[in-house]
């Protein structure tokens, strides 16, 4: 089944057949997170930031690895957020206190905070740690220290993050190979997947190779789409390796939770 140009279709009226659909290679998924329900757990959160603080795009000269951070695990949804108790939104503030509040197991725990630094080698460079922690005009470890986080103003500690922000808490983030880019991915992605920008349209999706590398007939499956802050802007990033025409994906295993037409 081939959709023309101009056509879209919904992931559920896909069936077991094959349609093809034109997309670039981003790049390839090196590192998975747990499930994001699972960071109210201390291991979880410090598996999740030793995966940042391994990011290399954007670097920290263009963005904080924090604000990264933020926006990802929301699919850059912070400012659009409204609840019953909040139909305006959140400020910035409250925002940040949100969020370092979730991160506040490993930010005022000591336990947390000794397994992270050595998670990620903190003491072979200081400052990059320290760095690590900026958001804004801030610094979230310098505010736990000093005693002027979240914990310290009970008020401000009733918008729970990841309920808040997150609206798929079965996602998880996971780490590409050629960019060090961080990405929000379906339940189903593991290491060795790939992130690819669809043709048309500004989406990300991250498909799974059936088969040989080399077989021309090789059925790639769609496991569903993906947000990552700076590939989802504009152009592919330099570097992408390949890029396919009609490539054909096996939809069978398109996954539901793919919003919205699938553009060719």
């Amino acid at each position: 089944m081939n959709l023309k140009l101009d056509q879209s279709m919904r992931v559920d009226d896909l069936q077991s057949e094959h349609v093809q659909l034109g997309g670039t290679y981003v790049d390839t998924i090196v590192a998975v997170s747990d499930e994001l329900v699972h960071m109210k757990e201390l291991l979880p959160l410090v598996k999740l930031l030793s995966l940042v603080y391994k990011m290399r795009s954007p670097s920290p000269d263009e963005e904080h690895h924090m604000n990264t951070l933020m926006r990802t695990l929301s699919g850059d949804g912070l400012s659009r957020t409204t609840t019953d108790r909040h139909p305006q939104g959140f400020t910035r503030h409250e925002t940040i206190q949100s969020f370092s509040r979730f991160l506040s197991p490993v930010l005022n725990g000591l336990s947390g905070l000794v397994d992270f630094e050595q998670a990620v080698g903190a003491g072979e460079d200081p400052e990059s740690f320290r760095q690590f922690w900026a958001l804004d005009d801030r610094n979230l470890l310098t505010d736990a220290i000093s005693g002027s986080g979240p914990l310290a103003a009970t008020a401000e500690t009733d918008i729970p993050f990841l309920e808040t922000f997150v609206e798929d808490k079965s996602r998880r983030l996971a780490l590409t190979q050629d960019h060090g880019a961080l990405v929000l991915v379906p339940n189903r992605a593991r290491v060795g997947d790939e992130v690819w920008k669809m043709s048309r349209g500004s989406s990300l999706i991250v498909i799974r190779r059936d088969g040989r590398p080399e077989s021309p007939s090789m059925d790639m499956s769609v496991l569903g789409e993906a947000y990552s802050h700076g590939f989802a802007q504009g152009k592919p990033p330099r570097g992408c390796k390949q890029t396919y025409n009609d490539t054909e994906f096996l939809t069978s295993s398109v996954a539901v939770g793919l919003a919205g037409g699938v553009p060719r």
